[in-house]
């Protein structure tokens, strides 16, 4: 059967060929004066969300999923006959499927990815590679990949007979330690032929090269450090840019594509920038830019991020010094497309900047008008959606609380009261079993709620007074790290929740208009301890660096002498954050064992959940002229669990969120 399938697949392959020969007989010169019209459509950070699901709520949800993305795709692609779609990079890690897929019930080596598979079915021209890609390691990398990843230091050679992605992976700025070459291509160069129409209206097909360059956050080599070091090392972004661009123009590419897995930083441009994308805009060359990473949305946003607020980024028009730019959120709520008209002089094809108009498509309009569903990913991912629903329902223990992260914000501490639990208990068994010298040094944990509405109305943690499954404990830990610990003084556990207090806008008291009182920090940065033996205030009427007080162990008043062992995750122990110095000095091991089965094993290892959590901090008294604001799910103080005194009545209540008015004079 297989020789037969070898045969049919060689005879597919000559015809293809026979005819992209006979297109091309058909393909005359161009003339001065002809016009092109051109779609490119990206996607981001899709971290894995092939279906419109929320696993952990065990319901649909219609705000993501690349079952409905895939619909746009089909109707810009029926409107646009000249179209790329592109992928910049998170494309696997970050939901439950995927999870099941790499690491509950890793997949054999002949099947696919649930989103490569969705992926290829949609005919990607190209991914770039993110960080998160490198979460599971070098050798799982090659693996899911198809062995398209070049590394000294893993034998790839059968991991090309592999199931993977049938689309090229770019990512031009991460070497190979040994080789000093790319481990994955660099850029992409696509040969295609494209309609385009001269100046007396007739229709012709011409050959049009376009060149994708893609580039990784650096920081993978702090963030997954325990997978990389000594393996792979960063290069200049911005030098390798301009060098890429030159090659591909010597190669006769028309027009040139950076697809970068960041942000924009405008800060002074260093190698090892997180955010790049800013610096890119300013090379000569770069005719479109992609970006993603920081899970925004540009254009499309009336009040955009920090990080848009610039003169030379136009947030109305989508545009970054000019050049036309894309970040399309994340998870697949969105479809990012670059729609622009270009015309050729004789010798190039130049884009006309009056007719590009940057723009995305949101699975979920305003008036709550949904996208259908492709049913042909609903049908090709039955058995992985069925298969994680069955192990995700499976019991572990009883909760005699309710445990939530709707007011996380605010003080209530159930969801990492759990995590902080589990992970000090692992640490401290860790400690005492191989750690002499350190046995007299205290042990805590520090952790965030990781669904706190940072990802819409219905990304919080909810799991009932109850029984406690596989789901629920996912829902409290959902990224891949794994567990570390972390050596600090006195002085760098007050900089770490310093730090975390970022979390909170700074409040003016005296100020009579309303105020937010939470910022743009992603919840998970905001780590916190959960410990009877630990008290602290913040106050948010003080910049960052001066909001902790009075913060005490067993009620004395901890000074820079004190030290402490801190359990957290590898990306934290590593810098991720900012929040912790990156310093070999600090950090006493980075563990193997995931912090999510971490959780899920304390979580099982205990009949019942009967402790309360506790909780270790509390605002500094504040009185306000005007009104502090807190933004959580629609009706959520009806939820408000064992937290009864919390400093907050409803202001004004909306379709998906509800205002609340936070009183924080006592």
């Amino acid at each position: 059967m297989k020789k037969y399938q070898k045969l049919y697949t060689t005879v597919i392959y000559l015809f293809v060929s026979l005819f992209a020969q006979f297109s091309q007989s058909q393909i005359t010169p161009i003339d001065v004066g002809s016009t092109m019209h051109l779609a490119i459509m990206e996607t981001t950070d899709l971290h894995g969300h092939v279906r419109s699901y929320d696993y952990l709520k065990n319901q649909p949800d219609l705000n993501f999923g690349i079952e409905k993305t895939s619909t746009l795709i089909h109707q810009v692609r029926k409107i646009n006959p000249n179209h790329l779609l592109i992928d910049n990079g998170d494309t696997f890690e970050g939901s439950a499927i995927t999870d099941y897929q790499i690491l509950t019930k890793p997949i054999a080596c002949k099947e696919s990815l649930s989103i490569y598979k969705v992926m290829n079915y949609l005919n990607f021209d190209a991914s770039v590679i993110g960080n998160h890609e490198f979460n599971y390691g070098l050798e799982t990398l090659s693996k899911l990949t198809a062995g398209q990843m070049k590394s000294s230091f893993v034998e790839s050679s059968s991991h090309k007979k592999c199931s993977g992605p049938l689309f090229p992976l770019i990512s031009g700025n991460i070497f190979d330690t040994n080789t000093h070459q790319t481990i994955f291509k660099p850029y992409l160069i696509l040969n295609k032929i494209f309609i385009i129409k001269t100046q007396n209206g007739e229709l012709k097909k011409a050959p049009f090269k376009v060149g994708i360059l893609g580039f990784t956050p650096p920081k993978i080599l702090t963030w997954d450090k325990n997978h990389l070091a000594g393996k792979v090392y960063s290069s200049d972004s911005i030098a390798l840019a301009k060098q890429y661009i030159n090659e591909l123009k010597n190669q006769g590419v028309q027009l040139i594509i950076v697809a970068s897995h960041s942000g924009l930083d405008h800060s002074q441009y260093t190698p090892d920038m997180e955010n790049n994308g800013w610096h890119l805009s300013l090379i000569e060359g770069v005719d479109v830019l992609l970006l993603g990473h920081s899970h925004q949305l540009f254009p499309g946003s009336p009040n955009p991020a920090n990080q848009f607020n610039h003169l030379s980024v136009k947030a109305s028009d989508g545009t970054v010094n000019g050049v036309p730019t894309l970040m399309p959120n994340f998870w697949g709520s969105h479809l990012g497309v670059i729609e622009m008209d270009l015309m050729f002089n004789g010798e190039n094809w130049v884009v006309d900047k009056n007719k590009t108009i940057v723009k995305n498509l949101p699975i979920q309009s305003k008036d709550n008008l949904n996208i259908l569903s492709d049913n042909k990913i609903i049908n090709m991912t039955k058995n992985e959606h069925k298969q994680v629903i069955q192990y995700l329902n499976q019991p572990l223990t009883i909760s005699k609380f309710p445990i939530t992260s709707y007011f996380t914000d605010l003080g209530e501490s159930s969801v990492p009261y759990i995590i902080n639990k589990a992970q000090t208990q692992y640490v401290q068994k860790i400690i005492q079993e191989k750690y002499e010298h350190l046995k007299n040094i205290p042990v805590t944990s520090m952790a965030s709620s990781f669904r706190s509405g940072f990802a819409g109305p219905n990304d919080f943690t909810v799991i009932p007074k109850g029984r406690i499954n596989r789901r629920s404990a996912m829902d409290l830990y959902v990224y891949p790290n794994t567990i570390a610990a972390v050596l600090v003084n006195g002085e760098e556990l007050k900089n770490w929740l310093e730090k975390s207090s970022q979390r909170f806008n700074q409040i003016d008291p005296s100020n009579p208009s309303d105020q937010l009182l939470t910022s743009n920090l992603p919840s998970y940065n905001f780590d916190m301890l959960t410990d009877p033996d630990f008290n602290y205030e913040i106050d948010v009427s003080q910049p960052i660096s001066n909001r902790i007080n009075n913060l005490k162990y067993k009620d004395h008043l901890i000074t820079k002498e004190d030290q402490f062992i801190v359990a957290t995750n590898n990306y934290r122990a590593s810098g991720g954050g900012n929040l912790l110095p990156t310093n070999n000095k600090n950090t006493i091991f980075i563990d193997t064992q995931s912090n999510k089965d971490v959780v899920i094993n304390y979580l099982a290892s205990q009949k019942k959940i009967i402790d309360p959590p506790y909780r270790s901090w509390k605002f500094t008294p504040i009185k306000s002229t005007g009104k502090i604001l807190y933004v959580s799910k629609h009706n959520s103080l009806d939820s408000r669990l064992y937290l009864k005194n919390l400093p907050l009545k409803r202001s004004s209540t909306h379709a998906s969120k509800t205002i609340y008015e936070v009183h924080l004079e006592d």
